[in-house]
Protein backbone atom coordinates (compact mmCIF):
# COMPACT_ATOMS: atom_id res chain seq x y z
CA UNK A 1 0.00 0.00 0.00
CA UNK A 2 1.31 3.40 -1.00
CA UNK A 3 0.80 6.38 1.29
CA UNK A 4 0.70 9.83 -0.23
CA UNK A 5 0.22 13.21 1.44
CA UNK A 6 -3.41 14.10 1.13
CA UNK A 7 -3.01 17.85 1.37
CA UNK A 8 -0.11 20.27 1.05
CA UNK A 9 -0.20 21.35 4.69
CA UNK A 10 1.13 19.72 7.84
CA UNK A 11 -2.10 20.09 9.79
CA UNK A 12 -4.29 17.99 7.51
CA UNK A 13 -7.96 18.69 6.99
CA UNK A 14 -10.69 18.27 9.61
CA UNK A 15 -13.48 16.09 8.23
CA UNK A 16 -15.78 16.40 11.25
CA UNK A 17 -16.81 12.99 12.53
CA UNK A 18 -14.05 11.35 10.44
CA UNK A 19 -11.41 13.41 12.23
CA UNK A 20 -8.38 15.10 10.76
CA UNK A 21 -6.94 13.45 7.66
CA UNK A 22 -3.19 13.88 7.04
CA UNK A 23 -2.61 11.32 4.32
CA UNK A 24 -4.50 9.01 2.03
CA UNK A 25 -3.66 5.33 1.57
CA UNK A 26 -3.64 4.44 -2.11
CA UNK A 27 -3.94 0.83 -3.17
CA UNK A 28 -2.90 -0.39 -6.56
CA UNK A 29 -5.49 -2.80 -7.98
CA UNK A 30 -5.16 -5.09 -10.93
CA UNK A 31 -8.03 -4.81 -13.37
CA UNK A 32 -9.27 -6.06 -16.71
CA UNK A 33 -11.10 -3.62 -18.96
CA UNK A 34 -14.33 -4.58 -20.70
CA UNK A 35 -16.94 -2.70 -22.70
CA UNK A 36 -20.14 -1.51 -21.02
CA UNK A 37 -22.72 -0.84 -23.72
CA UNK A 38 -26.39 0.08 -23.59
CA UNK A 39 -28.69 2.28 -25.69
CA UNK A 40 -26.94 5.46 -24.50
CA UNK A 41 -23.40 4.49 -23.48
CA UNK A 42 -20.31 2.71 -24.76
CA UNK A 43 -17.67 2.90 -22.05
CA UNK A 44 -14.57 0.97 -21.05
CA UNK A 45 -15.11 -0.23 -17.48
CA UNK A 46 -12.63 -1.53 -14.97
CA UNK A 47 -13.29 -5.04 -13.66
CA UNK A 48 -11.23 -5.50 -10.46
CA UNK A 49 -9.19 -8.70 -10.28
CA UNK A 50 -7.74 -10.72 -7.43
CA UNK A 51 -4.26 -9.54 -6.45
CA UNK A 52 -2.82 -12.94 -7.48
CA UNK A 53 -4.25 -12.82 -11.00
CA UNK A 54 -1.66 -12.90 -13.80
CA UNK A 55 -1.71 -10.75 -16.93
CA UNK A 56 -2.49 -13.90 -18.97
CA UNK A 57 -5.54 -14.56 -16.80
CA UNK A 58 -6.61 -10.91 -17.12
CA UNK A 59 -6.43 -11.07 -20.94
CA UNK A 60 -8.44 -14.31 -20.88
CA UNK A 61 -11.01 -12.63 -18.61
CA UNK A 62 -11.33 -9.86 -21.21
CA UNK A 63 -12.63 -12.52 -23.65
CA UNK A 64 -15.69 -13.16 -21.47
CA UNK A 65 -18.77 -10.95 -21.50
CA UNK A 66 -21.53 -10.56 -18.98
CA UNK A 67 -24.37 -9.67 -21.33
CA UNK A 68 -26.97 -9.68 -18.51
CA UNK A 69 -25.15 -6.62 -17.17
CA UNK A 70 -24.44 -5.06 -20.61
CA UNK A 71 -20.73 -5.86 -20.24
CA UNK A 72 -19.05 -7.23 -23.35
CA UNK A 73 -15.63 -8.71 -24.10
CA UNK A 74 -12.92 -6.44 -25.46
CA UNK A 75 -10.68 -9.26 -26.71
CA UNK A 76 -12.07 -11.68 -29.32
CA UNK A 77 -12.98 -15.02 -27.76
CA UNK A 78 -11.26 -16.96 -30.54
CA UNK A 79 -7.99 -15.06 -30.17
CA UNK A 80 -5.12 -17.20 -28.92
CA UNK A 81 -2.12 -15.39 -27.49
CA UNK A 82 1.04 -15.76 -25.49
CA UNK A 83 2.72 -13.12 -23.37
CA UNK A 84 6.29 -12.34 -22.37
CA UNK A 85 7.45 -9.69 -19.93
CA UNK A 86 10.52 -7.69 -20.96
CA UNK A 87 11.11 -5.37 -18.03
CA UNK A 88 8.49 -2.62 -18.23
CA UNK A 89 7.18 -3.91 -21.57
CA UNK A 90 4.51 -6.56 -22.13
CA UNK A 91 4.89 -8.46 -25.42
CA UNK A 92 1.69 -10.11 -26.64
CA UNK A 93 2.00 -12.51 -29.57
CA UNK A 94 -1.14 -13.52 -31.43
CA UNK A 95 -0.92 -17.25 -32.02
CA UNK A 96 -3.71 -17.84 -34.52
CA UNK A 97 -5.30 -16.27 -37.56
CA UNK A 98 -7.77 -13.94 -35.82
CA UNK A 99 -7.81 -10.69 -37.78
CA UNK A 100 -7.77 -7.49 -35.73
CA UNK A 101 -9.36 -4.95 -38.02
CA UNK A 102 -8.52 -1.27 -38.32
CA UNK A 103 -11.92 -0.42 -36.86
CA UNK A 104 -13.52 0.99 -33.72
CA UNK A 105 -13.74 -2.56 -32.32
CA UNK A 106 -10.00 -3.03 -32.88
CA UNK A 107 -9.27 0.35 -31.28
CA UNK A 108 -11.37 -0.53 -28.23
CA UNK A 109 -9.44 -3.80 -27.89
CA UNK A 110 -6.08 -2.00 -28.04
CA UNK A 111 -7.20 0.60 -25.48
CA UNK A 112 -8.56 -2.09 -23.12
CA UNK A 113 -5.30 -4.07 -23.38
CA UNK A 114 -3.23 -0.94 -22.68
CA UNK A 115 -5.23 -0.04 -19.56
CA UNK A 116 -5.18 -3.63 -18.32
CA UNK A 117 -1.39 -3.78 -18.81
CA UNK A 118 -1.08 -0.49 -16.92
CA UNK A 119 -2.91 -1.95 -13.93
CA UNK A 120 -0.25 -4.69 -13.85
CA UNK A 121 2.56 -2.12 -13.81
CA UNK A 122 3.64 -2.19 -17.45
CA UNK A 123 4.67 1.02 -19.24
CA UNK A 124 4.65 -0.35 -22.81
CA UNK A 125 2.79 -3.03 -24.79
CA UNK A 126 3.99 -4.57 -28.06
CA UNK A 127 1.50 -6.67 -30.01
CA UNK A 128 3.19 -9.12 -32.38
CA UNK A 129 1.76 -11.03 -35.35
CA UNK A 130 -1.05 -8.54 -35.84
CA UNK A 131 -2.31 -7.93 -39.38
CA UNK A 132 -1.26 -4.51 -40.64
CA UNK A 133 0.64 -1.68 -38.98
CA UNK A 134 -2.33 0.37 -37.76
CA UNK A 135 -5.37 -0.20 -35.64
CA UNK A 136 -7.31 3.03 -35.44
CA UNK A 137 -4.83 5.74 -34.59
CA UNK A 138 -2.38 3.26 -33.03
CA UNK A 139 0.82 2.31 -34.85
CA UNK A 140 1.00 -1.32 -33.72
CA UNK A 141 4.33 -1.90 -35.49
CA UNK A 142 5.98 -0.20 -32.47
CA UNK A 143 5.59 -0.67 -28.70
CA UNK A 144 2.64 1.38 -27.40
CA UNK A 145 2.95 3.49 -24.25
CA UNK A 146 0.17 2.85 -21.76
CA UNK A 147 -1.97 5.94 -21.13
CA UNK A 148 -2.02 7.83 -17.84
CA UNK A 149 -5.73 7.11 -17.40
CA UNK A 150 -8.83 6.05 -19.28
CA UNK A 151 -9.90 8.78 -21.63
CA UNK A 152 -13.35 9.84 -20.42
CA UNK A 153 -14.80 10.11 -23.93
CA UNK A 154 -17.92 8.26 -24.99
CA UNK A 155 -17.01 5.48 -27.41
CA UNK A 156 -19.39 5.65 -30.39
Amino acid sequence: MLKQPFFNNQEGIDFGQFGTIHELALTKTKAAYKLYSDEQNNLLVEVPLDEYTTIEEALAEMQIGEEDYNVFPTVPGKMEFSVVTRGEQLDISLDNEVVIEDSRTGTIMIEAILMTAKSFGYDFVKINNISGDRVGYYDVSEPLRVPDAVNPIMLH
